[in-house]
């Protein structure tokens, strides 16, 4: 307000999910006067692009990490010692990791290693076998190359995504150290912009009488 003139400002709604967008846009705009703009990073709506008398009402739904995934990707290029790589792992939900029981299993027989023997060794299933000594003699056991597990990508999203993790597994460089995991994620991108174009085909479904289109509003 400057002086005694009212200025008004247009509302902004910041949303969550596309169910939110959907409840939003069928509940206060006309399908006539509505644009809705999308790209890899956001959905952008102005509610009524007939108002030019005042600043539009507008609304924006920027692409989020499900909780679930964002507990992976925080692992994404990070070493990780062997307990804290077994307690995430622990914490998994039912059915989420492939073969997770074994792959628990052969990470924890690695404690017993005082240390790593020679290169890996490869064979045809995806597996790298590790040799090992131990106080009484040598061992070995087998570790997939990546881990498969099935999560949600997109906050609010209804898509489960099986996805491919890398694993790998770093030597010791000095004595009496442990072996440390790291996990990397080469479809990263990828699956977020598949995860993106999923909820952008879902709201054209739920609104095939409104004006969606692929770009940003100036």
């Amino acid at each position: 307000m400057k002086g005694n003139v009212f200025e008004p400002r247009g509302f902004y709604y910041r949303l969550d999910t596309i169910e939110s967008i959907v409840k939003l846009v069928t509940s206060k705009c006309k399908w006539t006067n509505t644009v809705i703009f999308y790209n890899e990073s956001a959905i952008n709506i102005i509610m009524d692009d007939t108002v030019m008398d005042r600043p539009q009402d507008t609304a924006c739904y920027t692409f989020k990490l499900s909780d679930e995934f964002e507990e992976w990707a925080n692992l994404f290029g990070k070493q990780l010692d062997q307990r804290s790589f077994v307690e995430f792992l622990k914490k998994r939900p039912d059915g989420e990791v492939v073969d997770v029981d074994n792959i628990l299993a052969n990470i924890q027989n690695l404690k017993v290693a005082t240390e790593i023997i020679g290169d890996y060794q490869f064979d045809d299933n995806n597996n790298y076998s590790v040799f090992f000594k131990t106080t009484d003699g040598e061992s070995s056991v087998k570790l997939p190359k990546s881990i498969l597990f099935n999560q949600v990508i997109l906050n609010g999203s209804d898509k489960v995504f099986a996805i491919e993790v890398e694993l790998e597994l770093i030597k010791p460089r000095e004595e009496r150290e442990k072996p440390r995991f790291s996990l990397n994620c080469p479809k990263y991108d990828q699956l977020k912009k598949e995860a993106a174009e999923y909820e952008v085909d879902r709201l054209k479904e739920s609104l095939p009488d409104y004006l969606i289109l692929a770009g940003t509003p100036k």
